[in-house]
């Protein structure tokens, strides 16, 4: 993809059926730049409630996961405190 120079560039990957992804690519003039590579993942069935106000760490747990590289899962660490905030698409 070719693209002027100069500036930051956010690339969006969408996919039906996959989480969107982001790269962000610092861009210069007269040079060329490579974003990391990109793998689309589907969501998890696994499902965890995130109580932010609780005054505890939460541990989310995805699915687990085997193929060529072993079993594994995704976790995540929620410390206590966490807050969140929603923008609408309308602001």
């Amino acid at each position: 993809m070719a693209v002027n120079g100069g500036d930051a560039l956010t690339l969006r990957f969408q996919k039906d059926s996959f989480l969107m992804s982001q790269r962000h690519v610092q861009t210069a003039w007269r040079q060329f730049s490579v974003a990391l590579d990109v793998v689309l993942l589907t969501q998890s069935s696994a499902s965890t409630i995130v109580e932010l106000f609780s005054g505890e760490p939460s541990i989310i747990h995805g699915d687990k996961v085997n193929d060529t590289s072993g079993e594994r899962r995704n976790v995540v660490f929620v410390p206590s405190g966490t807050a969140a905030t929603l923008t609408m698409p309308d602001g």
